[in-house]
């Protein structure tokens, strides 16, 4: 009798252990390959990107976390571009989940760690949350081409891979690989009436791959466009900490983005007196939505620009209507602050007709004067032993 309660209260014990939280995801990981991880469990409360973090060794880590609810699990995906081989872990802060009958609160984590290799190939995003049409960027990690899906990539490369709704179940599962890494990107296609408005934006270009020479600085425009529905407030920008000596912003904070329209940034970059190859990301965050670029930065002694083209360059992703302008007529000036756009030179103002009248009777008497300081300048010269106009006029009478 003893026994059987025994078993019964063993039993019982090992239930509530079956329905606590699971952290479903690699331990080991190759550097610059792509976090993702699962996250089950009967959740009291949501997980937001606030609760994750990120540790190397017992020090906290800035790995950036994106986070996301499917099908009522909670997946993450991190990219681990800059860490370096060491022992890491996941720590998902303050978790409130059911046990049996009881509401538990506490940290739930994973140890992982980073290999010394490089990995084939990095993916973005994790997880893909959408209505419509969507693509995921591959990158080549290597200094050789590889094949990813039977996508050729040059050393470097990335590419966007295009994907079609029609082709997937509501809930569905990507798989992108090659012979030596292999993701499996969770799929959620939700219809208008499930989610009414969606807040995206995204960097333009998604990537910034910097050469400069050493001592020396630069810089890029890119571009933080709201390509969701609604506007998105408060953005805050950030950058992985190996980027922190070498990049700065014209602005850190952005008040508010409206439906399709987007902000420009000034990146800065500055090399110091080595040579160096650095790579981390920019990371915009707004509530639970989020966009980051991949940054690359090159330093290297007595570097020229390639053709003696200019450092400084730009990234011209907008017509002139979406920068709130208008291109003017050949006959009209802006009377207001210039932009280059795609379609053109963009008049951030008013287009007002150039007066003919005016401008043609200043040239007119422009050149009346020309002419007449030419002609006194020449008859002086050519008589140059006439003292002044008297003397001037009897030599020409002479003539």
């Amino acid at each position: 009798m003893e026994k059987k309660f025994f078993f019964i209260f063993l039993f019982l014990s090992i239930i509530p252990l079956a329905t606590a939280i699971e952290i479903d995801m690699k331990t080991n990981f190759s550097q610059g390959e792509t976090l993702i991880a699962k996250i089950s469990g009967n959740f009291y409360e949501a997980i937001s990107k606030e609760d994750v973090v990120f540790n190397r060794g017992h020090v906290r880590t800035s790995i950036i976390p994106f986070v996301a609810e499917i099908n009522n699990d909670f997946y993450i995906y991190a990219r681990l571009l800059d860490k370096s081989p060491n022992d890491y872990s996941i720590v998902i802060e303050n978790v409130k989940y059911i046990q049996g009958n009881k509401i538990i609160e506490e940290d739930i984590s994973k140890n992982f760690s980073i290999n010394e290799n490089m990995a084939d190939f990095s993916i973005s995003p994790g997880f893909i949350i959408t209505d419509k049409d969507f693509f995921i960027e591959v990158r080549n990690l290597q200094n050789d081409e590889i094949s990813v899906n039977s996508i050729i990539l040059k050393s470097g490369e990335t590419k966007e891979i295009n994907f079609e709704i029609e082709d997937f179940e509501k809930f569905d599962i990507i798989e992108l690989s090659n012979e030596n890494l292999k993701y499996e990107i969770p799929v959620y296609i939700f219809s208008k009436t499930e989610k009414k408005k969606e807040k995206i934006f995204r960097f333009e270009p998604s990537e910034l791959d910097v050469s400069i020479a050493t001592n020396s600085e630069t810089f890029k425009i890119i571009y933080l466009r709201n390509i969701g529905e609604g506007t998105i407030e408060g953005i805050s920008l950030t950058v992985s900490d190996s980027l922190i000596p070498y990049l700065d912003f014209s602005i850190d904070e952005i008040s508010k983005i409206e439906e399709n329209s987007s902000k420009k940034i000034n990146v800065y970059f500055y090399s110091y007196d080595e040579e160096r190859e650095i790579e981390g990301q920019i990371t915009a965050v707004s509530g639970e939505t989020y966009a980051y670029a991949s940054v690359f930065l090159n330093f290297l002694k007595d570097y020229i620009p390639v053709n003696g083209e200019e450092i400084e360059d730009t990234f011209v992703s907008e017509t002139c209507s979406e920068l709130n302008g208008k291109i003017c007529n050949p006959d009209q000036q802006c009377d207001g602050k210039i932009e280059y756009a795609i379609d053109g030179v963009c008049c951030i103002g008013t287009c007002t007709e150039i007066q003919e009248s005016s401008t043609w009777t200043t040239i007119g008497w422009a050149i009346i004067i020309i002419v007449v300081v030419f002609l006194v300048w020449f008859y002086f010269k050519r008589y140059k032993g006439a003292k002044g106009i008297s003397d001037l006029v009897r030599v020409l009478n002479r003539k």
